[in-house]
Formats: structure tokens, C-alpha cells, sequence
């Protein structure tokens, strides 16, 4: 995914949103990048991967995310109410 993310800010360093859907990630782990490579980044989605922890969205904290998707992620059902996992996402990303 490091390759991934560099070659976005070689190629396209306004982009705005990114899919990285269906992905398998377990982590994400080098989504620290984003901040030096997508600078712009505002939609992102995650869905359809293996998301299991919900702290792995503190990687995302620097950048200035407005819209996340995270459906069908492990993460998403350890929640029992959906309002505890909006409110959850927000105090670790912000004004999502």
C-alpha cells in the first residue's frame, strides 16, 4: 500500500477522494502517508476490507477527512448501537 499511496502524490497529489475498497487491508498501516502525498483528501472509502480495530482510524487523524466509508469492516459490528460507532469515528477523526 506504500507504493500505492506514493504514486498517488506523484501522479495526482489533489486528488480529493481515493477507493481503496475491497482491498483486504487488515491495517492501515501506511495511511500515515496520505498526509504528505493526498494532502486534499477528503472522501475515503474503506469498505469491504478487513478492518477489525477501530483505532486504526487514529492513522487517518492529520488529514481533514469529511466523508468515510467502513462498511462491511469487522470494526463496524463490535458496535451495538450505530449511533456509538458514528460517535466513536468522530472523536477519533473529527467532523466526519
Amino acid at each position: 500500500m506504500n507504493n500505492v499511496i506514493r504514486i498517488i502524490g506523484e501522479n495526482v497529489p489533489d486528488m480529493e477522494a481515493v477507493d481503496f475498497s475491497e482491498n483486504k487491508l487488515p491495517s492501515l498501516e501506511n495511511f500515515t502517508l496520505l498526509e504528505e502525498f493526498a494532502p486534499n483528501l477528503k472522501i475515503l472509502d474503506l469498505s469491504n476490507n478487513r478492518l477489525n480495530d477501530i483505532r486504526e482510524l487514529e492513522k487517518l487523524k492529520s488529514l481533514n477527512i469529511r466523508v468515510i466509508d467502513l462498511r462491511n469492516n469487522a470494526l463496524v459490528s463490535k458496535f451495538k448501537q450505530r449511533s456509538d460507532y458514528i460517535e466513536k469515528v468522530r472523536d477519533i477523526l473529527g467532523k466526519v
